[in-house]
């Protein structure tokens, strides 16, 4: 008899490691997937900062601020902030030059506020 009671304790101590065996595999597959999709996400991350940051320059290269615009129109041109303004008009006009090789459609929308502040510069 205890033999019998001892073989149907272990078959079922069997049963419970084959199960937990399983569930131990299912578990493994999740991580392994979790991984995966992490370093996904990573790359991504990576990517769209990487994208933000350029992005982010070349709003600071193309943008036209309020006070360039009243700079070089208003302030007279032997004044130092005239001198500082010039050269960032100097550097948004030739970032527009580069970026109407690469066909850039924003070049349209600030091309003509530059082209208008750089005849002002140029008859101060």
């Amino acid at each position: 008899y205890q033999i019998h009671a001892c073989d149907n304790i272990l078959e079922r101590m069997e049963q419970m490691l084959s199960s937990f065996q399983a569930d131990l595999g299912s578990i493994s597959s999740e991580i392994q997937s979790l991984q995966e999709q992490s370093m996904s996400m990573n790359v991504q991350l990576k990517n769209r900062q990487s994208v933000r940051s350029e992005i982010s320059q070349f709003v600071d290269d193309i943008f036209v601020t309020d006070s360039l615009v009243r700079v070089i129109c208003d302030v007279p041109a032997s004044e130092q902030q005239f001198v500082e303004q010039l050269h960032e008009l100097d550097h948004k006009i030739n970032f527009l030059k580069e970026q109407s090789f690469r066909d850039a459609m924003s070049v349209n929308d600030v091309r003509d506020i530059l082209d208008k502040l750089k005849i002002k510069a140029v008859t101060k």
